[in-house]
């Protein structure tokens, strides 16, 4: 009997796919690809030229019903390393958000294709049909997810909004939107389902974690995934709600509006996709009131969403122009109180001699229209704490609203920084894993853990937390810098000396002054490099302190100190932190220095 049998392997340029091991070669050598990436390749090789459904890649490559699409889009990254293949030019594999995926390289040799027997030709449709009953009866054979238990508590983590609109403009807009879910499932039971804070979920764009980490090292239970897509007429909003552990879908949908129209839909949309997640999660539908209006008009909606990521970068024209749109939208919109809370931030973020004072009154007109809005009496206690210098009331306020569970990751930042002046490190402390519980991703919250543990005097302690940071964000420059202080303390002069190397490298200097045989010698030159580092700078708001601080760990008692009063004059916000820092040890018996400390209400001694 004649039969045309399915080749051993597929040839494209300088790549082999053999069939029957299921391995992907470049001339002679085997590449190191998991299982995933090889299936979508074996897959996508049946068909050159045509288009390949997610949800059919998924079935070939991983046998399951449903996948996380984090996971598809991993294994696709994954096989364009190994194919070399760019993404905006492929050569090799073309995506497309609606469509799949698809092959458009050449075929030098071979098919992927049956083509035998009467019984070959029918055992890939058996094949499939085997599949098929396999995944049902898995789907309907696993235990129904069942909603967190009275009691219970478990953690959601709202991914970036991926823009898959190919305008990079509706970047600041996905953002925007990935901002305002987080925010409006947080307020649904944060006693049973904590969300993680948004600022954590944004960073998760510069430096993804898969979701078995996400699982294992931030204790995830749940992720919403979502992304934007729009053609000429229409935009498209598709999301998934995912069991972290289980990795299956418990929801998804697709949302399509007009395009002139999408605007005008966002609180239909937030609506129900609080509806959704509250239902699956806790079992309820959400309270009333769970998903508070944006403004009216589509024109202030989306200046709003997108000027609040603005006034995220460190552009000072970026902070610029999102101050002009905030208040542009409260003309508008006065009542509308996010947009009079963004712009006091901006304020306290400025150099302006009344930021403060502008700050306040915006908060105060916040409160006013809304005295129950937790997001303005929050800020409200940041003034009182970083403008006003005011450190028992900001203290008072922020334990009344923790005592009432309503603090966010923000609020009980400000609440450890309050009880650090008031050197109850272990309260502080406490604080802070608070706020982690919320947000365990927050390099900003990790790197305040690690510096009040050294403020306390726990110098081991701090080196432990530098290290949680730098698993982290390893190549980030304020981690190398955590372990700096800390390991000169303990009298680790060489660590410290390595850390200073590091610390020039990533800065983009020649870190040649630190390769001396002396590491207190490298340590001294560093300090120099530093200090000369913040001359330029030094007159501006929030550097006198730092300049002082690198002063004292020269022992220079003297300049230290005339920096210290430089920022009393720039009425810095850190500077209070001077009478905790050990750093300023030297300057305890100084009477210039007592002096200071006690026009800020505050001991100068530890």
């Amino acid at each position: 009997m004649s039969s045309t049998s399915e080749p051993k392997s597929t040839a494209f340029g300088p790549f082999r796919l053999d069939i029957e091991s299921r391995a992907l070669y470049r001339g002679e050598q085997r590449l190191d690809l998991a299982a995933e990436p090889v299936g979508m390749l074996y897959r996508l090789l049946a068909d050159p030229g045509r288009w390949v459904a997610w949800t059919e890649i998924a079935g070939h490559a991983w046998n399951e019903p449903d996948v996380a699409d984090a996971r598809i889009q991993a294994a696709v990254r994954e096989l364009r390393r190994a194919l070399d293949d760019d993404a905006h030019r492929p050569a090799y594999i073309e995506s497309s958000p609606d469509r799949g995926l698809r092959y458009i390289g050449p075929v030098t040799a071979g098919t992927t294709r049956n083509t035998g027997s009467p019984l070959t030709r029918f055992a890939l449709p058996i094949a499939v049909a085997a599949l098929l009953a396999a995944a049902i009866w898995w789907w309907f054979g696993q235990p129904r997810h069942q909603p967190i238990a009275a009691g219970g508590h478990a953690r959601l983590l709202v991914l970036p909004v991926r823009n898959f609109t190919g305008d990079p403009n509706n970047g600041f807009l996905a953002d925007g939107m990935t901002r305002e879910l987080a925010r409006l499932a947080a307020g649904l039971d944060p006693e049973r389902l904590g969300v993680i804070d948004a600022r954590a979920s944004l960073e998760l764009k510069q430096r993804p974690v898969p979701p078995a980490k996400l699982v294992t090292d931030y204790a995830i239970d749940y992720l919403l995934e979502s992304n934007l897509r729009t053609d000429n007429r229409a935009v498209f909003f598709t999301t998934q709600l995912i069991d972290a552990h289980r990795q299956k879908s418990l929801w998804s949908n697709t949302y399509k509006y007009r395009a002139s129209d999408y605007l005008d839909q966002q609180d239909e949309l937030g609506a129900a996709l609080v509806d959704q997640i509250s239902r699956h999660l806790l079992g309820v539908a959400p309270p009333a009131g769970a998903v508070p209006n944006l403004p009216d008009g589509k024109l202030v909606r989306l200046n709003f969403l997108n000027a609040r990521q603005m006034a995220m970068q460190k552009d000072g024209r970026q902070r610029t122009r999102a101050a002009a749109i905030f208040q542009e939208v409260i003309r508008r919109e006065p009542e509308f109180l996010p947009a009079r809370i963004e712009l006091a931030d901006l304020w306290l973020l400025s150099a302006h001699p009344d930021a403060g004072k502008r700050a306040r009154a915006l908060i105060d007109e916040a409160i006013a229209i809304g005295p129950a809005s937790m997001p303005a009496r929050i800020r409200k206690a940041e003034l009182q704490l970083h403008a006003d210098w005011d450190f028992a009331a900001a203290r008072s306020a922020l334990n009344e609203l923790a005592g009432s569970h309503r603090l966010d990751a923000k609020g009980y930042q400000l609440l450890a920084a309050a009880r650090v002046l008031g050197r109850d490190f272990d309260a502080a402390l406490g604080a802070l894993d608070e706020a982690l519980k919320t947000d365990p991703t927050s390099l900003s919250l990790h790197g305040d853990k690690a510096w009040y543990l050294h403020m306390s005097g726990d110098f081991e302690g701090a080196v432990r937390q530098c290290r949680r940071l730098q698993a982290l964000a390893p190549e980030a420059l304020n981690t190398v810098r955590c372990f700096l202080d800390p390991y000169r303390q303990l009298g680790r002069w060489q660590q410290a000396a390595d850390m200073a190397r590091k610390v020039l490298v990533l800065a983009g200097d020649e870190p040649q002054s630190i390769d001396a045989d002396s590491a207190q010698a490298s340590l001294a030159a560093f300090d120099r490099w530093e200090i000369n580092q913040l001359g330029e700078s030094a007159t501006a708001s929030g550097a006198a302190i730092w300049r002082a601080l690198a002063h004292a760990r020269r022992g220079d008692a003297r300049e230290a100190m005339n920096w210290l009063q430089q920022s009393y004059r720039q009425h810095e916000r850190f500077l209070p932190f001077a009478a905790v820092i050990p750093e300023f040890a030297l300057l305890h018996d100084d009477a210039e220095y007592r002096a200071l400390m006690s026009q800020l209400g505050l001991q100068g001694e530890r």
